[in-house]
């Protein structure tokens, strides 16, 4: 390249930022997102809600992503802001694209990332992050945005502290029972290789209506002590709600319950919530077996003990079953 005064150009300022949203589930980043100058979402879990936004289908694989940035790097459209939701979703699918695609110098293939050894998996995926941030260039560099002053940001938003109360209403919920609606459930992988439930629990009355409290539960692991908790504790969510037989997580969604919640410290983060029983909205609780009758010393005691409550008698969902 040759290097002369002709060469200096002026700069135009602050280009479009690429932004990296973390935190929680529930605490508002995809409405956040949805705030931004005419986004358009790509979308690799269901995670919009009752936003009302542009978004592609559901993205299936990591070349499905590639796609869909490449439509919109070739074509014109009125799009300013492009919403990559979510990157822990879109994680597993890039190591999957990887496994797909890679074949050694040997002809070796892969199923998981960690059959690579020594962490070279995460290391080959890198190439694969590189080829995505590539992409978002292209699309900063097409439809770069003009910087925003914090005034017009706001108004963007349609912000206005003052309609807001201050309190940090992330507080956990005091211990206690609450009923509550699943507003979220899914199915995801681990990076273990293992598979996880992932229910998110909306308060339905009370001082905390609208609160949200999460809960995890293993259906795949390699530990068997913890497949084995988390597989009763769906079957105790699923007899709570009235769905003994479960094909799909979405016979969850929308099912109305009543949980119990206490209050677990947490090294790195402070007290935090967690759920320890689900409880039928009629009031029954389903985590144990009722009390057996007494019996007059006339009667055989054991003949007088009830069966087992369905709860403790747990089957495999078929979307969990190996």
């Amino acid at each position: 390249m040759a290097i002369s005064l002709e060469s200096i150009s002026r700069s135009t300022g602050i280009k479009a930022p690429r932004i990296v949203v973390h935190g929680g589930p529930g605490l508002g980043k995809t409405t956040l997102a949805a705030g931004a100058p005419n986004p358009i979402f790509i979308c690799t879990e269901d995670g919009l809600g009752k936003l009302e936004v542009d978004a592609f289908p559901m993205m299936q694989s990591f070349q499905d992503v590639l796609d869909a940035i490449t439509v919109l790097y070739s074509s014109d459209h009125h799009y300013q802001t492009l919403v990559i939701d979510s990157l822990d979703h879109l994680e597993p699918m890039i190591w999957q694209h990887l496994c797909d695609t890679y074949v050694g110098s040997k002809g070796e293939r892969y199923q998981a990332i960690e059959d690579f050894g020594y962490g070279r998996g995460f290391l080959e995926a890198l190439n694969l992050w590189c080829q995505l941030l590539d992409g978002l260039a292209g699309f900063q560099r097409r439809y770069d945005l003009k910087p925003l002053n914090k005034e017009i940001e706001m108004a963007q938003l349609g912000f206005n502290a003052d309609d807001y109360d201050p309190a940090d209403e992330f507080e956990p919920l005091p211990p206690g029972e609450y009923l509550t609606m699943i507003t979220e459930a899914s199915l995801d992988n681990t990076k273990s290789g293992g598979q996880m439930v992932k229910l998110t629990y909306t308060v339905m009355e009370g001082q905390f209506e609208g609160r949200k409290l999460w809960s995890q539960h293993n259906i795949v692991n390699s530990s068997p002590k913890a497949e084995e908790i988390g597989r009763k504790e769906i079957s105790r969510i699923a007899h709570a709600v009235g769905q003994p037989r479960i094909n799909d997580t979405e016979q969850l969604l929308q099912q109305v319950i009543r949980i119990a919640v206490v209050l677990k410290q947490d090294p790195g983060f402070g007290p935090k919530n967690e759920v320890k029983k689900w409880i039928s909205s009629g009031g029954q609780p389903m985590q144990s077996a009722p009390a057996p009758q007494q019996q007059t010393p006339a009667h055989n005691p054991a003949s007088a003990q009830p069966p087992p409550h369905p709860a403790t008698q747990y089957a495999a969902p078929p979307w969990g079953q190996k």
